[in-house]
């Protein structure tokens, strides 16, 4: 009775709390703090706004296209060098064969031009006058020749021989008078001159039958060898003669030689050119066909340019823009340079390779601009490098 006494004490209404007491967890578990309403509402918008985003995304056209793009192939620049524009044909710089003064200038600059057509021309006429006398020599020696190949004309032939009978009958005529001079001289009816006379009428008729005959002898065989030789040499003097003419008069034409146009014109009509020391031309022109770019390579990189490679063109003139084209041309020896950029990292003396870029058509620029090529390196230059590898390695 007395040992049960504490515990009643210990458990006394002063101790114990108010109420029922909290649920216990269950075993294993630690009690877990409720989270506040309005951090989960927060969460839940959350969560929200990052779906509506990602299916924007994916259902965006925009997306799809760049998803689907493929990537640009990116060529790095193997070689710069500086460059000129020029037509497919070079310039071509005409000048007058010899000395004169201008008469005319059919074309300006920017005109288009055909070949063979007249594009200049100086005073010339003493040579036409020159051709002109030319050619009425070298018709003249023709028509002799014509005529002594083709032998005499019929009636011709039948007036001679109708000459060689009335010379026959004189000569018969003359025989009858000289007998009877000499019968009656004989007898003395007649004097001694009288038969002088008949005797010298004879010997003439007798010259003039044989001139006759010889005449008609001569039509119907036609003209000696040595004659028609020498109406041949004739001939030909006279067409020499007119080729030189032609040939000098051409000296005071200039005709184009291609087609295409006129780059510029630089003289005037009555201006004297010609002259050894006028280095001036008259005109330059150009032929049709795309424009190239004409570069300069250094002889150091001359393996890194080949034909076929693409080529990128800069152009202070033209800011942001890019021309393209593809190198056509490898000029076969080295020279000296002739561009000049004015860096002062330029080497002057160095041998350079001249290089030809046909432009990509649709690109026009103005002939002579200075632009900078950019080589690129390609798939095609990389499977050259490739090969070349392949090829040392093979030689160790």
């Amino acid at each position: 009775m007395t040992a049960s006494s504490p515990s009643r004490t210990a458990a006394s209404p002063t101790t114990a709390p108010s109420g029922p007491p909290p649920p216990r967890p269950p075993p294993g578990r630690s009690a877990v703090t409720a989270p506040d309403p309005r951090l989960r509402r927060f969460a839940l918008l959350a969560l929200a706004a990052v779906a509506l985003g990602v299916a924007a995304t994916q259902l965006s056209p925009r997306s799809e296209a760049r998803s689907l793009a493929p990537p640009r192939p990116v060529h790095p620049v193997r070689l710069a060098a500086p460059a000129v524009v020029e037509p497919a044909s070079r310039v071509i710089e005409l000048q007058a064969q010899v000395q004169g003064r201008l008469a005319r200038v059919t074309k300006e600059s920017g005109d288009p031009i055909r070949r063979g057509e007249l594009l200049a021309e100086l005073e010339n006429s003493v040579e036409r006058a020159n051709v002109a006398l030319r050619r009425a020599e070298l018709a003249r020696a023709e028509a002799v020749l014509s005529r002594l190949e083709g032998g005499a004309r019929e009636e011709d032939r039948r007036t001679a021989t109708a000459d060689l009978e009335r010379a026959e009958a004189a000569l018969e005529a003359a025989k009858i008078d000289l007998e009877r001079a000499q019968t009656l001289v004989a007898r003395g009816v007649r004097p001694a001159h009288a038969l002088d006379a008949a005797r010298a009428t004879h010997a003439m008729r007798r010259a003039e039958r044989d001139a006759a005959r010889a005449r008609r002898d001569r039509l119907a065989a036609g003209e000696r060898p040595e004659v028609l030789s020498e109406a041949r040499a004739e001939v030909e003097r006279a067409r020499a003669a007119l080729a030189l003419a032609e040939a000098q008069l051409a000296q005071t034409r200039i005709l184009s030689p291609v087609d295409g146009f006129c780059v510029y014109r630089y003289r005037e009509p009555g201006e004297v050119v010609g002259r050894q020391s006028d280095t001036l031309p008259v005109l330059s022109v150009a032929g049709v066909g795309v424009l190239c770019l004409r570069a300069e390579v250094d002889a150091a990189d001359v393996g890194r340019v080949h034909v076929g490679q693409r080529v990128h063109a800069t152009a202070p003139a033209y800011p942001g823009q890019t021309f393209s084209g593809t190198v056509q041309k490898l000029e076969p020896t080295l020279g000296r340079k002739n561009f000049r950029t004015g860096r002062p990292t330029e080497k002057i003396d160095t041998k350079v390779l001249e290089v030809v870029v046909a432009l990509d058509p649709g690109q026009n620029l103005p002939l002579g601009l200075e632009t900078t090529c950019l080589f690129l390196e390609g798939p095609d230059n990389a499977a050259r490098q490739e090969e070349g590898r392949r090829g040392q390695g093979n030689l160790r």
